[in-house]
């Protein structure tokens, strides 16, 4: 080896490989692969110096790793160096000023071993207290005994376990010869006694666990599947702890504290009885909740947010056999803390399907459709829970579903409210987006046209600084929302203001009925909105006015022209008669389909009442009259196709001296028939059967 200084063969190196290579177990090769990579530096960082105390040699797979800091995890045994003071190290203060050991891939489970089985028998052993004043060594053994215990305590908590620390076998008092407990040895009896004080605040941690511990942390919101690894995790534990308490050491311990009538041996018996009653109730909702595992897990990682349906009926009638079959489950808390659960999974996986910050800067129209789909699949599950409510009332009826609403579906409520918010937003946006193409016409059209780009301008700018938020908007513990939601909503009633202005002047500016609804037409939508519906009325009133005088005006035009139809010079009349009135109809149909669209409010006025008889007694004589004119021109048809194709094709006409002329003998009649049936069937009227096939043959009488 290189020199330590001063001339001497360096022998540090050596006290080292020494150690590693007993420690170990590896070959000289490993150690000195060591010196020939990044880990030299790090070794005589260690001995040249003072401030790195500590050194690590630890196995990395196959090869041998130096560090100064401990693993996350020990894989393997390690070898640890320690110096005693911060000095450089040579040759002679190596052995002196440097301690090592070894340390097992479980830490803890090495110094309890060593503690109760080195230190414990060294520290405690009269022999080696001898000299020491009886309190100092009563305090030695019992901080001894505590330490062990709180290693011990430790390790079960790390496996998720509770260990209950055993006292040494030394501390057991032996029995008299004549088969009785000496107890003179009271010093052994309070170390047992404190063993059950360390048991029993062990034990009463285990009982008083509470399985809604994890609900009541703010801003947490677990699901079910939490439920069921509480109870998996009580049930294991409490087993753990029933078998230990019924092992052969301990009872030999609470065989002595009986016997010598220790004032904690009839509470530790107490509690043996709770641990054992904890211990039923937990393995029995252990077993009754298992059959849910299936569903939760699906509950909790499905990505088809729709299919999670096909869970609810499924789930929520296995809940109902367990509140009817379980002894211990069949409770109000446990159900509305598993309903409580579920919501909260339910409203995770709405969250990923409409997550906030994306819903925001959706396209509107797509934003409605999923608020609408997560809105349905919400309100299935609740509808879901309500038929089973109602039916244990028939399968359980002296323990029925009979909880509040509130305390089920508190937050499932309150996301959902958000999201009728978030919805009211977006439909909103896309009525108002429509605002960007909306031409006004008439007279002051333009001028109406400018004042409604500037609304949607206004409009926009107000869901730009919504859509900036920095929250998620469908976080409801983000109570921002509810501020700044109140903002943008008085924003939009003002613009609604505004637009219901523009609006009663482009009615105003109407001249017909049928300008008016093309007006209604490039506001549909908005004009239901409640400020706007609202000045609008007075409105709706006019436009009943204008359609009642527009029946009236058809009526008049009706009487009048009923016996003389007008018609085309080139109709036949029996056809034009009906053109002619169904124009008539036309003209007054639509505007009643328009009506009845319209709010209830205004249908139920007295004036659309009278407006709606006066319509359908004026329907009902123009389809009447249309009646009367099909049919009599099918009794004509009869006569006419009867006759006259029963005459001779040609006859003889007047001639003058020897020449004879022959015309065509085809009636003035036939014709008329023929065009009567072709313009009805251009009008869509089942013609008789003779006229139709008359009609089939109109190219060969031509």
């Amino acid at each position: 080896m290189a020199d330590a200084g001063g001339g001497a063969p360096d022998t540090r190196v050596d006290y080292l490989q020494s150690r590693a290579i007993s420690t170990l177990k590896i070959r000289d090769e490993q150690f000195q692969k060591l010196l020939q990579n990044e880990s030299r530096a790090i070794i005589f960082a260690f001995l040249d110096n003072p401030e790195v105390t500590r050194l690590l040699l630890v196995m990395d797979g196959k090869d041998l790793a130096a560090m100064t800091k401990p693993p996350a995890k020990f894989k393997k045994k390690s070898l640890y160096f320690l110096k005693t003071q911060n000095v450089k190290l040579d040759n002679t203060n190596i052995s002196k000023l440097v301690i090592h050991g070894e340390i097992t891939e479980n830490p803890l489970e090495s110094l309890a071993a060593i503690a109760q089985e080195v230190f414990m028998p060294m520290l405690t052993t009269p022999a080696n207290q001898q000299g020491w004043p009886d309190v100092v060594a009563k305090e030695v053994t019992e901080n001894m005994h505590k330490f062990v215990s709180n290693v011990q305590v430790t390790i079960g908590q790390m496996k998720g376990q509770t260990l209950l620390p055993l006292p040494p076998a030394s501390t057991l008092p032996q029995p008299a010869q004549g088969g009785d407990l000496s107890l003179k040895d009271q010093d052994k009896i309070h170390i047992l006694e404190s063993a059950i004080v360390t048991w029993t605040k062990q034990i009463k941690n285990v009982l008083k666990a509470d399985p809604d511990s994890a609900l009541k942390e703010p801003g947490s919101y677990p699901g079910p599947l939490t439920e069921l690894s509480f109870w998996s995790e009580r049930a294991a534990n409490l087993n753990s702890v029933h078998e230990q308490l019924t092992g052969e050491k301990i009872q030999k311990v609470v065989k002595v504290l009986e016997l010598s009538k220790s004032t904690y041996y009839p509470a530790f018996q107490r509690l043996f009885h709770e641990v054992e009653l904890a211990r039923l109730e937990a393995n029995d909702n252990v077993k009754f909740l298992k059959p849910l595992k299936t569903y939760f897990d699906k509950l909790n990682m499905m990505d088809e947010f729709t299919s999670l349906v096909e869970l609810f009926k499924p789930a929520i009638h296995t809940i109902m056999l367990i509140w009817k079959n379980s002894k211990y489950y069949n409770n109000v808390g446990r159900f509305v803390t598993l309903m409580q659960e579920i919501c909260n999974d339910l409203i995770m996986q709405a969250c990923k399907f409409v997550p906030g910050s994306e819903l925001i800067q959706m396209e509107p129209t797509e934003a409605v459709d999923k608020l609408r789909l997560t809105l349905r699949v919400l309100g299935a599950f609740k509808n879901f829970y309500f038929e089973y409510r109602g039916i244990s009332n028939v399968e359980t009826p002296d323990n029925p579903w009979k909880f509040q609403n509130s305390s089920l579906f508190s937050r499932l409520d309150a996301f959902m409210e958000r999201c009728h918010d978030m919805m009211d937003m977006m439909s909103t946006c896309v009525q108002f987006n429509k605002l960007e193409r909306v031409e006004i016409g008439g007279t002051k059209g333009k001028v109406l046209t400018n004042g409604v780009k500037v609304i949607h301008q206004d409009f926009v700018v107000a869901v730009e600084k919504f859509q900036a938020v920095s929250y998620d908007v469908m976080d409801t513990d983000a109570k921002e929302f509810d501020k700044d939601f109140f903002t943008f909503r008085v924003v939009i009633k003002e613009l609604e203001r505004r637009l219901a202005a523009i609006i009663i002047q482009a009615f105003d500016d109407c001249t017909t009925i049928s300008m008016t609804f093309k007006l209604m037409d490039s506001f549909e939508g908005l004009l239901d909105r409640e400020v706007i519906a609202a000045d609008l009325v007075k409105k709706h009133a006019d436009l009943l006015d204008a359609y009642s005088s527009d029946l009236t005006d058809v009526a008049d035009i009706f009487h009048a022209y009923k016996d003389r139809p007008v018609v085309a010079k080139n109709s036949a009349p029996h056809s034009g008669a009906v053109a002619w009135v169904r124009g008539l109809k036309e003209r007054i149909e639509e505007p009643m389909q328009r009506l009845k669209t319209m709010s209830k409010l205004i249908l139920e006025m007295d004036k659309a009442k009278e407006i709606q008889k006066m319509y359908d007694t004026l329907i009902a004589i123009m389809e009447e009259y249309q009646g009367f004119a099909f049919s009599k021109w099918c009794e004509q048809v009869e006569a006419t196709t009867e006759e006259k194709l029963n005459q001779p094709l040609l006859i003889y006409a007047d001639g003058t001296g020897e020449s004879i002329v022959i015309e065509v003998n085809f009636d003035p009649q036939l014709v008329k028939l023929l065009r009567e049936t072709k313009y009805f069937l251009l009008l869509k009227m089942d013609v008789p059967e003779n006229a139709q096939t008359i009609f089939t043959h109109t190219d060969a009488y031509r």
